[in-house]
Order: structure tokens, then sequence, then C-alpha cells
């Protein structure tokens, strides 16, 4: 490596890290970045500066750094607004803490309790701060409801906060069974790998994932062949996001809890802290695009997006609901258009804004076409069909776009597993992507 590239992947590096690193800073200086609501401002108008110098022009290359970047400058941007302005992180939350004990019987025994902020500078502390930092989905903190099966002794301590799990129904899978946890977890290693790999094979042979045409020339005219093609490429498209999600979580799933475990990790060795990222899917059937969105898709920016929603708009009226929903889809917008933004390729920032942004108004039109049905007397199953139409026909033309401002970036072209193992069985050569 030369020193230019070296310098190159130092800058990526450090853009990367710019943004959380600051907020990083201020939780674990709490005197100084907390001394007064002046000083968060001030805090979170020097983080602001830093996101923003993160999109100045640059001669980073990888595409994956540079998604990750955009979209992580926004997204913690929005965190630190809502760690400075809208709540008190050092007061209000705790984690769960894994704590081994001794039985009177002399055997040894877990349990486990808050852990409040660390009064103490030090690793406790620098361990505290990370995990609600890089813990976006909330699982295991006071801060937010479980929506996964936990034991029962951490059923008690959430309803001793006032929270009570013990009935409701989750629309995350997990496992609190490590063996059965770790048949499961195998199993969707094993699955999904190959998903992704058919995936990437599909895409190589497909012009629409080489990014070489604009996105909406795969739409509009309108045409036989486009109404037929783009639908196609709209699903692969889906099923490969999903599937490398799904993938990827399980990796981390099954490294952190069957292979390092609980002694090692402690609460993050459980099984039951790893909660599935997709919902099921039969949410789309029951509650249209509704539910593809509040249960299906996966949840790891949610709770981020719906915090500083309900702090920036408060209050119960329809007009404040609705504000609300728009105000968590724009937020998403940003934070997708900033990581398509961020690409050296050529790609169309602003399709990808549409896509999410609208998707509040498409809410609220299915709503009303609820509501209308039902004052109709329309029956169930009729009703629900007619909402899965309106799901499908929003998201050809919405989502659509989206993907196709991904594929501009070239992220489809990314081998994204190291061996292709329908090549190898086509007889291609190791390690069996097409051109190998």
């Amino acid at each position: 490596m030369d020193s230019t590239a070296f310098w190159v992947w130092v800058d990526a590096f450090r853009r990367l890290l710019q943004v959380p690193l600051c907020l990083f800073i201020a939780l674990m200086f709490p005197k100084i970045f907390y001394s007064s609501f002046l000083a968060r401002i001030l805090t979170l108008a020097f983080i602001a500066f830093e996101a923003a110098l993160v999109f100045r022009p640059h001669e980073i290359t990888n595409m994956i750094i540079l998604y990750l970047t955009g979209f992580g400058a926004i997204l913690f941007l929005i965190w630190s607004a809502i760690m400075l302005l809208f709540c008190n992180p050092l007061q209000d939350f705790r984690r769960l803490r894994r704590v081994a004990v001794t039985r009177i019987d002399a055997k040894p025994a877990v349990k486990y309790e808050w852990e409040a902020y660390p009064t103490e500078l030090g690793w406790e502390r620098a361990s505290w701060v990370l995990d609600l930092l890089v813990n976006l989905r909330g699982v295991g903190w006071n801060y937010q409801k479980p929506r996964y099966l936990v034991p029962q002794d951490v059923q008690k301590l959430y309803q001793d906060i006032g929270i009570d799990v013990s009935s409701f129904k989750p629309t995350r899978g997990n496992t609190l069974d490590i063996s059965t946890f770790y048949k499961t977890q195998s199993m969707l290693l094993v699955t999904r790998y190959l998903l992704v790999d058919l995936c990437i094979n599909l895409m190589d042979i497909n012009p629409f994932f080489q990014g070489s045409e604009p996105p909406l020339n795969w739409i509009f005219p309108l045409s036989p062949r486009n109404l037929l093609l783009a639908p196609y490429n709209a699903f692969l498209a889906a099923i490969g996001v999903y599937a490398v999600l799904d993938l990827y979580g399980t990796c981390v799933a099954l490294i952190q809890a069957s292979l390092l475990g609980p002694n090692i990790l402690g609460t993050w060795g459980e099984p039951f802290m790893y909660p599935r990222l997709w919902g099921p899917l039969s949410a789309i059937w029951d509650e249209g695009i509704i539910g593809f969105w509040s249960t299906m898709w996966h949840d790891v920016f949610k709770h981020a997006f719906l915090t500083l929603s309900r702090a920036l708009i408060p209050g119960s009226t329809r007009t404040s609901k609705f504000l609300r929903l728009n105000t968590i889809f724009v937020l998403s917008a940003l934070c997708h258009a900033a990581a398509s933004y961020m690409q050296a390729a050529h790609t169309y920032p602003i399709l990808t804004s549409i896509s999410f942004a609208s998707q509040g108004l498409a809410i609220s039109l299915q709503s009303l076409i609820v509501s209308f049905l039902e004052k109709r007397g329309v029956s169930e199953v009729t009703r629900k069909t007619i909402v899965l139409v309106f799901a499908v026909v929003w998201a050809y033309f919405s989502m659509y776009m989206f993907l196709g401002d991904l594929a501009a970036s070239r992220a489809f072209t990314l081998k994204l597993v190291p061996v292709s193992v329908f090549g190898l069985v086509m007889g291609r050569r190791w390690p069996g992507w097409l051109g190998s």
C-alpha cells in the first residue's frame, strides 16, 4: 500500500468515527459537557459542525465505508440531539448487567440487575457509554420496552420500573435456551449464506444491478417489459438486502452468544439479547404498509427516529400524530440520502429522499382507505386484499427509487460472502463468482 492509499484509509475511518466519537467524549466527561443546558447546546452545535465536515470532498472509494459514514453522521447527530437536549442518560438510563452470585448451597448462580451510569472514570464507564451508543435497538436497556422474550428474573426487573412484559406478544423471535439458540442461528447462517450467494449470482447477470443507467429509466416510460421487469428487480433487491442484514446479524449472534458466551461478555453473551432483526412477513397482509414498517421491517434505527419525533412534536391530536409520523420518515430519508450522497459513484440521493419521506403519506392514505372500507361494511378478507394491493403498488413506485439509487452506488456488485457455492457447483473457478 502506497502512502497516498494509506492516508485515504486514515481519512475514511476518521470520517466514519468522528461524530460518534464526539458524543462518546461528551458522555464520558459529563462534568464538562453536561454541566449546564448551555453546555449541552454548544456540544450539540459542535457535533453538528463535525457531521457537516464529514461530507466535504474526499478521495475515498470504498462503497461500504462511505455508506456507513454518511448514514452514521446523520444518525449519530440525531442520537446526540436526543442525548443532549431531550433526556439525561446519566440519570435516567440503566442497562442490564449479569452478576454471578453464590447460593446458600455454595453452587454458582446468575442474577441480573440494572446498572446505572458508573460514577468512576474508567473501563466500566467506557463500556457503559459504548453500549449505549452502539446498541441502537435498545436491547437490555430500561428506556426501551423489549419486543422479544426475556427470562423471568429479567421480566421482574422491567416490572419494577413500570414496564410490564409478562403478557405482551413478542414481535421479534428469539430463544432463551442456548442449545436451541445455537441450532436456530446455525440454520439461519447456512440458509442466509446460500440466499445471499444466489442473489449475488442473479444480480451479476442483470444490467439493473450494475448501476449503469439512472434508476427511473427502468420504470419510465411505462411499457409491458418495464412493468414485468421492475417488480422482479425490486423483489430480488429487497430479498438481497433482507438476506445480507440477516446473515450479518446471525454471525454477530453466533460469535458473541455461542462462541464467546456470558463468561466473557456478560449480559451480551446471553441468547435472549439477540432477537431477530426482522418481524413476520404476515404483518404486511394484516396491516399493509403499516405492518411492513412497524412490525416486519428491521428495527435497528427505529428507536432513534421515534424518540426524536416524539420529543419535537408532543401531543395526541390528529395533527400531531400526522406530523410525528412524517417526521420519522423524513429523518430516515435524511440518513439514507446522506449515505447515497457520500458515494464516489454518481448516485441519486433525491430519489432516496422521496422514497423514504413518502412512506408517512402512504400510511396516512392507507388509514383513509381502511376507514372508507370499514364504513362501507367491506369484509375483512376483501379489505386486507385491497390494502395489500395498495401497499404493493406504492412500493413499486417508491421503494424502487431507493433500490435503484442503491444500484447506482454499485452496492449490488459487492461480493458480500467470500465464496460462491452456486458458482462452484456450476463449474466456475475458485472462488466461484462470475468472471473467476
